[in-house]
């Protein structure tokens, strides 16, 4: 899994079932991974967005040996109908497994001779070395940006976060905090704007740590360090001027808050008094209640 609390949750799931042959990494699907040999079983849970779909079944296709086989998991509308397609043009057929509550299993094998790679699957970002990239203009600068699929807004900025970095004061000097900063534009922002004041940048999954970490680059910042962290985990020791964040509110096709309250509750622990939060939501979500009690 590429979500480092995951990867903590399965690591007790599988400790607790007392299973000892099972290991669990940190991975965007065969990312980090160095698979000794080809596998015989690949289990695929249906992720959110098309081109993660696509990237698990290509991943899955590129470890099986053949003969392997591959099951494929997921609701009606999340999509499974037209991914178990995707995956049956790859692999030469798809069989339905089971259907149950609007949820399907689908089962594809891979063949010693696989038929010609579909057009869906012809796309650079198949390698998990490349990354999407884009220009944004902010606050008078131009920055590059580097993102990949499954990182939220990959294909350019969002709204929310551009509302967010030009609202946000970073003073000179100033110790800010990114907290779950995604592909990383506004803690870069802050940076430039911090000069000299140390910038940290901080994200639950692996695939934004690395795009963030690129986009540092890409504009070439020294004053940023991005690490990867379960909110504010990795920084609890610390303290900061200010912290900018546009928080998750999204858990697959759901909507939950517990992950921006937790926000919350990090930035008033980790500023100093007189420390600044700017954090940006959309109008509906009832985030006053909580920063009321945190902040003065």
């Amino acid at each position: 899994t590429a979500a480092l609390v995951d990867v903590e949750a399965a690591r007790r799931t599988i400790a607790a079932a007392g299973v000892t042959q099972a290991e669990v990494h940190l991975s965007s699907g065969t990312s980090h991974l160095s698979l000794a040999a080809p596998v015989d079983l690949a289990v695929i849970r249906l992720p959110k967005g098309k081109l993660p779909t696509l990237q698990l079944i290509w991943d899955a296709f590129s470890s099986l040996k053949p003969g392997g086989r591959c099951y494929l998991a997921g609701a009606n509308d999340e999509g499974i109908q037209s991914a178990l397609r995707h995956a049956g043009d790859l692999f030469g057929s798809v069989a339905t497994v089971t259907y149950r509550q609007g949820h399907r299993v689908g089962l594809v094998v891979k063949s010693a001779e696989p038929p010609t790679l579909p057009a869906v699957f012809r796309t650079e970002l198949m390698d998990h070395a490349t990354f999407h990239q884009f220009a944004v203009d902010l606050r008078g600068q131009r920055y590059q940006v580097y993102s990949r699929p499954g990182v939220f807004s990959w294909e350019g900025l969002d709204e929310g976060s551009r509302a967010l970095i030009e609202a946000m004061e970073i003073r000179a000097g100033e110790t800010v905090l990114d907290l779950g900063c995604g592909y990383g534009i506004a803690g870069v922002v802050a940076a430039k704007l911090s000069g000299s004041g140390a910038v940290t940048l901080v994200d639950v999954a692996l695939e934004a740590v690395e795009s963030a970490r690129r986009t540092v680059a890409a504009n070439s910042l020294t004053n940023c360090q991005v690490l990867l962290s379960d909110c504010a985990a990795a920084v609890r020791h610390r303290r900061f001027d200010v912290v900018v964040s546009n928080p998750p509110f999204h858990a697959g096709k759901g909507t939950t808050y517990d992950a921006a309250q937790q926000f919350i509750r990090d930035a008033a622990a980790l500023l100093r008094p007189g420390g600044r939060l700017y954090l940006v939501a959309n109008r509906f979500i009832p985030y006053e209640r909580t920063m009321a009690q945190l902040f003065d």
